[in-house]
């Protein structure tokens, strides 16, 4: 993967990879599980994602959780996208933020 982001790179430098994490064929219940369980797991989920993106020099990430399945998981969304959106932007490879 290091291989073929960095070719992506050097053959058309406006071009981004990003890490996706979820999508139409995950499973639902992860994300569900993760928003209601958001402070056992929340801390290590996006620190995770963040080292993987960061390690294969990634320019960014799309969490993708599609199709909350009901107005409770919505509501546990936003506590963690809030906790995300606030983990440290510091140390990313060539001046990248972590969002």
């Amino acid at each position: 993967m290091k291989n073929f982001i960095a070719t992506l790179h050097a053959n058309n430098p406006p071009a981004k990879a990003h890490l996706s994490v979820g999508g139409i064929a995950s499973n639902l219940s992860i994300f569900a599980a993760l928003t209601v369980n958001f402070k056992n797991y929340w801390g290590a989920f996006p620190r995770s994602v963040i080292g993987v993106a960061r390690d294969y020099n990634f320019d960014g990430i799309d969490s993708d959780w599609e199709f909350p399945t009901s107005p409770q998981n919505m509501s546990n969304l936003s506590p963690p996208l809030g906790g995300a959106a606030n983990l440290p932007r510091e140390g990313a490879p060539g001046g990248k933020s972590s969002s």
